[in-house]
């Protein structure tokens, strides 16, 4: 998008090949940053998460670093602070509505809530010009399309009867990724074992979630999982809005990757004061499994890392462009990584589904990239 009126027709191919390179880092990374907690039990995520964001705010540092130390702007914290409250918001949509739907509720309003806001020019940013707008809403459409498929697949199920799962399995990578960052589809969001304070506190949470009327559940976790996906969606808003409206401004810079730290401390500073309130919550008794440590913090870079390569591509595309085809692609690779390496997708109406859900991703991909050209 900010190729700054570049006339040049090698310069702006340029733009668009790095542009599309970072939305395959973004795609490839996100889809794989869950992988080296496959193996370990993140019980109710709380602390899976603030290890994931301290991942995040290493990773912020470095990227400060590299660029020489730009400017610290606030408005870009707001971005984090957005994201952060979106996920933690995850387990709880979860456990009132389910993963599948909850799943497709906000992925679907993420993605259109990013792309809209780069079509439209929400929140005063400015309208991005797409050279074929017909195609690109086709294209997006094709990608909510898609994200419901995903959402469909079980990585549990099987034709054939399976053993049956202990709570402390392994989480599904593929649940993880969509997920909204935390355990399994089988695996308690609270674990069944541990302290007797806890094991008190996970009864009295799950007679709370059990207590509640069916539809209070289905319109709070329905309402819950809109909410965090507009927090998903809006994320890259601020650093959009503070280039857009300070162009001719020195200390605001045109390249998105420097407002990389200030997003990613806003994640970080979020995530330690919910991780507060977490442990205020529990007594001082939060459930904290130590084997996560390396792990978690690895995953957080990972996903900073896929992070840093939307941001890119916001810069190159554009958000009608990028956001649409990031916001898709992890569960492509994501269930590739499930048949391929941990082979939890199994028996003949999810590997319909994942037809379904892939040829559905391709072809929303490619129109949206030839809406561009």
């Amino acid at each position: 998008r900010r190729v700054h009126g570049d006339t040049d027709l090698l310069n702006a191919m340029g733009s668009s090949a790095l542009g599309y390179a970072a939305c395959a880092v973004g795609v490839l990374g996100f889809g794989t940053s869950f992988v080296p907690v496959k193996k370990f039990k993140t019980h109710d995520g709380f602390f899976f998460q603030w290890l994931m964001c301290v991942g995040i705010f290493l990773a912020g540092l470095i990227v400060q670093a590299v660029r020489d130390s730009p400017k610290f702007h606030f408005i870009a914290c707001f971005g984090g602070f957005l994201w952060c409250t979106g996920n933690v918001m995850c387990p709880i949509i979860i456990r009132l509505i389910g993963m599948g739907l909850g799943l497709s509720i906000w992925g679907t309003t993420a993605l259109l809530m990013g792309w809209a806001t780069g079509f439209f020019g929400l929140f005063g940013l400015e309208k991005e010009p797409v050279p074929h707008p017909v195609m690109n809403v086709i294209g997006v459409v094709f990608a909510i399309a898609a994200t419901f498929a995903f959402a469909a697949v079980d990585t549990t199920s099987s034709e054939e009867p399976e053993p049956e799962i202990r709570s402390g399995s392994p989480t599904s990578i593929v649940s993880s990724v969509v997920s909204g960052r935390y355990g399994g589809i089988n695996e308690p969001l609270l674990p069944v074992s541990g302290s007797a304070t806890f094991a008190a506190k996970a009864a009295v949470e799950r007679d709370f979630f059990e207590s509640l009327p069916s539809v209070t559940k289905r319109v709070a976790g329905c309402t819950m999982a809109a909410v965090a996906g507009l927090f998903f969606g809006a994320n890259f808003t601020p650093e959009e809005y503070a280039m857009d409206h300070h162009k001719h401004n020195s200390d605001y810079s045109q390249n998105g990757v420097d407002y990389v730290f200030a997003q990613f401390t806003g994640i970080f500073v979020a995530s330690t004061i919910y991780m507060f309130l977490y442990a205020m919550f529990m007594r001082n008794k939060p459930v904290i499994n130590p084997e996560l440590v390396l792990p978690g913090t690895l995953s957080g870079v990972i996903w900073s890392v896929a992070q840093i390569a939307m941001t890119v591509a916001n810069t190159q595309l554009g958000l009608v462009v990028s956001f649409p085809i990031i916001s898709v692609g992890p569960g492509l690779v994501a269930n590739l990584i499930g048949i391929l390496v941990f082979r939890e997708i199994r028996g003949r109406r999810n590997f319909t589904l994942l037809a379904i859900a892939f040829a559905l991703t391709f072809t929303g991909v490619a129109l949206i990239t030839a809406s561009k050209q």
